[in-house]
């Protein structure tokens, strides 16, 4: 759908309310994926593959979700550019907010602010997802290697980059009595 032939349709009045409408969905989508994160974060703290796996999906439909929304958004403050003949600054939420009245200057900008806030809690929490991941995974990795026989010859393993039948010759855990 060609988002900028849509919104050209709408009253240069009307253009402002459907931009408003469109941040506070896509701040809407934007919490609920912040909360579908945290989720996932206690999943991978607790091990529940299940639930990783579920949360994962939903995480990429959200994305999906706000992609789109965000791009609406992009089209919607085009046109309010277009219709102001405003062709000299970039098209930015701040530049936007920047150009309104000073009565709704801050209502706007209180909720460009939570926008800005969530998005950085969003990074936060997907930093501290990978990291578990990463966590986790060296665990599974030394405790394969743990259990691994002294004579290379008799295993073949996946190394962390996944090169297959990758040797290593280490002393086995079994092998030292413990």
């Amino acid at each position: 759908m060609n988002n900028q032939h849509f919104t050209q349709q709408i009253p240069e009045n009307e253009l402002r309310d459907e931009l408003f409408k469109a941040l506070m969905e896509e701040l809407s989508a934007y919490e609920y994926l912040m909360e579908t994160m945290e989720e996932k974060k206690q999943a991978i703290i607790e091990n529940n593959l299940r639930q990783i796996e579920q949360l994962s999906g939903t995480e990429q439909l959200l994305v999906t979700k706000v992609n789109r929304l965000t791009e609406t958004r992009y089209h919607l403050m085009q046109n309010y550019f277009q219709a102001h003949h405003i062709n000299n600054f970039p098209i930015t939420l701040m530049e936007f907010i920047r150009l309104t009245n000073e009565k709704e200057r801050a209502i706007w900008e209180k909720v460009s602010g939570r926008l800005n806030k969530i998005l950085n809690q969003i990074h936060l929490i997907n930093l501290e997802n990978k990291q578990l991941l990463e966590s986790s995974l060296k665990y599974i990795q030394g405790m394969i290697n743990l259990f691994l026989p002294q004579d290379e010859n008799l295993s073949d393993i996946y190394s962390p980059e996944g090169n297959g039948n990758e040797k290593h010759a280490v002393k086995n855990l079994l092998d030292c009595n413990a």
